[in-house]
């Protein structure tokens, strides 16, 4: 599916829904692996909302936005199993930015989320991929932290939203349900 991240102009990947995992992982722009060049890549620069984050949430420089020059900061590893590609691992940083989910019937859906930007991505599974990306339905245990949950996220966000969700699969395509 199509997700969109940042503001104001957002940027556009195609992602795996996952329901194995609750990350979102999206290649970062200085990812230099063979992986992430072959795939659109998420640049937190061209985004005015997204925050370099550490693992515990809090910014990773107080008082900017992304962190500037050479600073410490949290990395996180995860592997991942897909069935039909095999299995990878991805480090990433932490990155909190606005993420959507667009339909072509009921507009977007939007909330700010920790992202996992992936720094390297193992080719043997990421390169034959054929997305950018994973967005996580999975509860909260299947992520490294609250935050990176995207359904955990979006129901706190909008407390109207029936805490479900439902998945229409074609032949050729599908649709993803939020909220009943």
């Amino acid at each position: 599916g199509k997700l969109s991240i940042g503001k104001p102009e957002p940027q556009e990947l195609q992602v795996l829904f996952d329901t194995a995992s609750g990350h979102v992982l999206l290649p970062h722009q200085s990812c230099k692996s063979k992986a992430c060049k072959t795939h659109h890549r998420y640049s937190p620069g061209k985004s005015g909302t997204a925050i370099d984050i550490n693992a515990d949430g809090k910014p990773v420089q107080q008082g900017q936005r992304l962190a500037k020059g050479k600073v410490a900061r949290d990395a996180v590893t995860v592997e991942f199993t897909q069935a039909d590609l095999g299995d990878g691992i991805a480090t990433a940083v932490l990155v909190r930015d606005n993420v959507c989910l667009g339909t072509e019937f009921s507009g977007q859906i939007c909330t700010d989320v920790d992202v996992m930007a992936a720094t390297k991505l193992e080719d043997k599974l990421f390169e034959d991929m054929p997305y950018d990306g994973m967005l996580g339905l999975g509860l909260g245990g299947l992520a490294s932290e609250t935050n990176c949950v995207f359904f955990n996220r979006l129901m706190e966000s909008m407390p109207g939203l029936l805490p479900e969700f439902g998945l229409s699969l074609g032949a050729q395509s599908g649709e993803l349900y939020f909220g009943g």
